[in-house]
């Protein structure tokens, strides 16, 4: 994984890149995790260059702990790797940049809850298809499918 985070960090393949401090890796170490994935850096986390800081992340924390969770407990990270000004929904160039990296993620990664943050990611994670046993999410939040092992849900 250590390549992956030299290649997030040194990736120049969309004009976003050009907007950010820096492209902003995931966070997280391996083992067995809860994946949780963003739409893209918020701009506390490019100026902090790290995935999972900043207000929103700050509440999920202490839900966390309430349910006896832990910010080591989850692998956080994004579809598009570069904040862009005013907080811009990535547009498909931008993401088809930033495919590999998730691909290559949630092959890294020992996970049996994948959780999409919105009906963009989902559909991007996902490929917005039917699953083996017929189940199939389509970008709906609220609904979950399991694929070869993993469960994958869309929150908004």
């Amino acid at each position: 994984m250590a390549d992956l985070r030299s290649a997030i960090l040194n990736c120049s393949a969309c004009a976003r890149r050009k907007e950010c401090t820096k492209p902003v890796p995931y966070n997280g170490t391996l083992g067995d995790k809860i994946v949780l994935i963003g739409t893209n850096p918020s701009r506390e986390e490019d100026v902090a260059n790290k995935t999972g800081v900043g207000p929103n992340f700050v509440l999920l924390e202490k839900i966390w702990a309430e349910s006896g969770l832990k910010m080591a407990d989850f692998w956080l990270t994004n579809l598009v790797k570069c904040y862009a000004k005013n907080n811009r929904t990535p547009n498909e160039v931008e993401i088809n940049a930033c495919q590999r990296y998730i691909r290559n993620e949630l092959e890294g990664v020992s996970s049996k809850l994948v959780i999409t943050l919105g009906p963009l990611v989902s559909n991007r994670v996902t490929g917005n298809a039917t699953f083996a046993n017929g189940q199939c999410i389509n970008g709906t939040v609220g609904k979950g499918a399991n694929r070869h092992g993993t469960f994958f849900v869309t929150v908004d």
